[in-house]
């Protein structure tokens, strides 16, 4: 029984010594290819803060939910506060999901970059697109960040009189 045969494609057929790219041509590429890789550390620093926040308020959310479930009585300040945890997580869950597009953004850019220019393929186009899509998916993420940190003075504001009224 014998393997089907598979065509191989010729940049990948071809012996090492022919390949379209001298070594020291390559360095530089890689060098090109590989600073996107900067921009995934840095949103990847922020995806963190975003997850520690996002499992924050869910943990809020279920303490508060665990009380008015135990106490069996209805308490309006719980429940409003519940209302903008809600809210914070879906700001949160939302520029999550934008900070990982610019992540994944911006590791097909880095794919894009080596293989084009290994391949001798000008991507320029290719390029402008992802990295204006990588950039675009960033300021997404941060304006949902910064909704989310505005709501969350808007939850302390909700405490602040509870506690007056009480006072």
């Amino acid at each position: 029984m014998s393997l089907p045969h598979l065509e191989i494609p010729a940049i990948l057929a071809a012996p090492l010594t022919t390949l379209p790219m001298e070594f020291s041509e390559i360095v530089p590429v890689l060098q090109i290819s590989v600073s996107p890789v900067i921009l995934i550390s840095g949103v990847g620093l922020l995806l963190l803060s975003i997850t520690n926040r996002y499992g924050r308020v869910i943990d809020r959310s279920r303490f508060l939910g665990d009380g008015l479930r135990k106490s069996g009585e209805g308490n309006g300040h719980v429940w409003a506060q519940m209302q903008i945890l809600r809210k914070r997580a879906k700001l949160l869950r939302a520029s999550i999901s934008f900070g990982v597009m610019a992540v994944l953004c911006a590791a097909v850019l880095v794919i894009g970059i080596f293989v084009g220019s290994v391949l001798g393929i000008n991507p320029t186009a290719f390029v402008v697109v992802l990295f204006t899509a990588c950039m675009v998916s960033l300021i997404g993420s941060l304006v949902y960040f910064l909704r989310d940190i505005n709501l969350s003075l808007a939850a302390l504001d909700l405490d602040f009189e509870d506690v007056k009224k009480r006072i």
